[in-house]
């Protein structure tokens, strides 16, 4: 008997993290033990597995593979591709990059941090894309999340498509405005078996043509949005929201709900250059809270048909489940200092954010800040290299603990939240003008303002669907 690993598994591995088994089509990524891994080498289609002394427990797992998909049995020999076998990377994990290919847009977004309506941030041309996806390769990047400005407006997109996918780099999520979307690109996504999350913008109904700064842009974005749909893509919609359109929440969970779309974000507008140009369209709190309570209570005692994040106040999915964003952690027994020797923040340290031009930055938020001017370049810095050391200037903001945060600001202190809310998204702090170490108002606000306990409503409220 032999076996091997289907074509999109690849075996992969890290500084610290040794042994990992990769899905090429949808970048997940499975961390394995040293037994597990070493029976994961032999179904190379070329080991007979009836000369192999497996104990028990492999015999056990390998049933399991078999049955799950990653491996085919075989009565006769077939190689696997060399790709497939054993690498390791020199750095650190590194699971998803979310690229920015381009800084123009077809559209005029009120709120764009990136200033996309001026092209602030220019391209990178496309050998210089290419030598980046191959830092990717060797780095065993497992996936990309593509978005802009408007990705779609890159004419060399397909190009870089295709170099994703000959890395065996899954094209993981693609954010666009869905303006650009036609049955040609359906055609390309069709020819190249591509199967990535649509992330489309959508800002209420009767309201989004306003932000988006172009006439016609609403009706537009719903056709595409059911197209997509119809075409069998998952969607996710995220919205900003502002005091013209918080009044159309639930208006525009029930169209979201007709379009079938699989998840719904939503988020107070941030603070960019360009949002500074807008007058009383801020929403404070209260107000803010006020409809996500009420678009809560709808959305749990209807099922929870989609998954949902509000903000940092509310989350939930299909499967029931229901969580509070804003709180990071419990407070942990006897120590609660204990629960600040943690990171402040573990998604940058594996899903960084890379600009137009080539610069790596640990998220979004910190675009247009003083922290970008201080970030390496992947034109002339390798990614690899960036990641085979916790230093330098990417991990100097990464590498901030918890405890840094809260030991910096003195209301922190002596905040009984302290634990749970950890100062916050440093990104947001940043871009509320609170500094690197400073607070997150919101997530502050949240917590200190006894919103806390009105999620904690909804977490535990019965499901009340009507008849």
């Amino acid at each position: 008997m032999y076996a091997r690993l289907k074509d999109e598994y690849v075996l992969r591995g890290w500084k610290g993290i040794p042994y990992g088994l990769v899905n090429t089509k949808n970048g997940g990524v499975t961390f394995l033990s040293p037994e597990n891994f070493a029976l994961l080498e032999y179904l190379d289609g070329e080991t007979s597995l009836d000369l192999v002394l497996l104990s028990s427990s492999q015999r056990k797992a390998l049933a399991g593979i078999i049955e799950k998909g990653i491996a085919v049995s075989l009565e006769h020999p077939r190689a696997i591709r060399k790709t497939q076998g054993y690498k390791k990377s020199p750095g650190y994990y590194l699971e998803n990059l979310h690229w920015s290919i381009t800084g123009a847009c077809n559209l005029r977004c009120k709120h764009c941090y990136m200033g996309a309506p001026e092209h602030k941030y220019p391209d990178m041309d496309t050998e210089q894309c290419l030598r980046i996806i191959r830092q990717m390769a060797d780095a065993n990047v497992a996936a990309v999340t593509i978005t802009g400005g408007e990705p779609l407006m890159r004419q060399d997109f397909w190009r870089l498509l295709d170099a994703f996918s000959a890395a065996e780099i899954a094209v993981k999520q693609i954010y666009t405005n869905g303006t650009l979307i036609d049955h040609v690109f359906f055609e390309n996504l069709e020819r190249r078996n591509l199967k990535p999350v649509f992330v489309l913008s959508f800002d209420g109904l009767g309201c989004h043509d306003w932000m988006r700064g172009i006439q016609g842009t609403e009706e537009k974005t719903i056709r595409a949005i059911r197209r997509l749909r119809e075409k069998g893509f998952r969607v996710s919609i995220e919205t900003a929201l502002y005091a013209g359109n918080i009044d159309r929440l639930l208006p525009t969970y029930e169209l979201l709900k007709d379009l079938g779309v699989d998840c719904w974000k939503t988020s107070a507008v941030f603070d960019s250059e360009e949002w500074g140009k807008q007058k009383n369209e801020t929403l404070n709190a209260e107000t803010l809270y006020g409809w996500y309570i009420e678009l809560a209570k709808r959305y749990i005692d209807e099922g929870q048909i989609m998954d949902i994040q509000l903000d940092g106040f509310f989350g939930g999915d299909k499967n029931g489940k229901r969580y509070i964003p804003y709180v990071k952690s419990l407070p942990p027994a006897p120590d609660p200092a204990a629960g600040l020797a943690g990171y402040s923040c573990l998604s940058c340290r594996v899903h960084p954010y890379l600009l137009p031009d080539g610069r790596l930055l640990p998220c979004p938020p910190f675009t247009g800040t003083f922290v970008e001017q201080d970030m390496p370049n992947l034109r002339d810095a390798a990614l690899g290299d960036i990641f085979s050391q916790r230093e330098g200037r990417f991990f100097s903001v990464v590498n901030i603990r918890a405890g840094e945060v809260i030991g910096h600001n003195e209301d922190c202190g002596l905040c009984e939240h302290r634990v749970e809310c950890r100062g916050g998204c440093r990104g947001a702090a940043v871009s509320g003008k609170n500094g690197l170490l400073g607070k997150d108002d919101r997530a502050c606000r949240f917590f200190k303002e006894g919103y806390r306990k009105e999620a904690e409503k909804l977490i535990l409220r019965r499901q009340q669907v009507k008849r």
